[in-house]
């Protein structure tokens, strides 16, 4: 029997706890593309900082970031934002993609969630 309500919603959202502890660990820089993924990141309890693609570009533009966890959504825009980054900085920013690749094998991404900002929300109790 497959498990349903609230054992299942617990167990996706200790899933995303464990990338949240991830990131905290990796201590780098996290990219996202907006102030809702922000918040939802925030919220689930990641420290680090988080830094919406505007901030990002002025930071690389200044040369003060050379190193960035890339979490856009898991759509198509989100993977076209991260080709994009990847032609234009390339060769000055190293983009750490495993915690994204990561993410969309968890259950919430399996179940359809594709936006950060609902991955990372944490259940209704």
């Amino acid at each position: 029997m497959r498990t349903r309500g609230p054992e299942l919603r617990e167990s996706e959202w200790l899933e995303i706890l464990a990338l949240v502890e991830e990131m905290n660990q990796l201590n780098k820089s996290v990219l996202v593309e907006g102030k809702d993924d922000v918040g939802a990141l925030r919220s689930a309890g990641v420290v680090c900082t988080v830094l919406t693609l505007p901030d990002f570009e002025d930071l690389v533009e200044k040369g003060e970031i050379r190193e960035v966890v890339v979490l856009t959504d898991l759509d198509r825009a989100g993977d076209e934002h991260l080709k994009r980054l990847l032609r234009k900085h390339g060769s000055s920013v190293v983009f750490l993609t495993g915690v994204r690749q990561r993410l969309r094998r968890t259950r919430r991404c399996r179940r359809g969630m594709r936006r950060v900002s609902e991955i990372f929300r944490a259940p209704e109790s």
